[in-house]
């Protein structure tokens, strides 16, 4: 019986044991946190600079324009990853939102 890669207890091993855990497990772990927190920052503060968790809140780097900094940092991430719906969810919304 495997256990779930996306259960917050292996993640806990894998923080706190990684020799417990094979590198392909510990990768996926690290995919599966990764997606965790892009779901959060897409339900509620997508095109915007940063997520503020705790409040859910989102918050921009500078007044005069959405530069969504944190769609434009994670591009080569979600490519590493091997994350291609979510890399071109991020890609189409430079396309067509970012301003300058």
């Amino acid at each position: 019986h495997a256990t779930s890669l996306t259960s917050p207890d292996l993640r806990a091993v894998v923080l706190s044991a990684p020799s417990l855990v094979s590198t392909e497990q510990r990768q996926r772990a690290v995919v599966a946190t990764f997606k965790w927190a892009w779901h959060g920052y897409k339900q509620f503060a997508w095109g915007s600079d940063e997520l503020l968790p705790v409040s859910k809140q989102r918050k921009e780097w500078h007044p005069c324009c959405k530069l969504g900094l944190t769609i434009v940092d994670s591009l080569d991430t979600l490519l590493l990853m091997g994350l291609t719906e979510e890399y071109q969810a991020a890609r189409d919304w430079v396309e067509n939102h970012l301003n300058l």
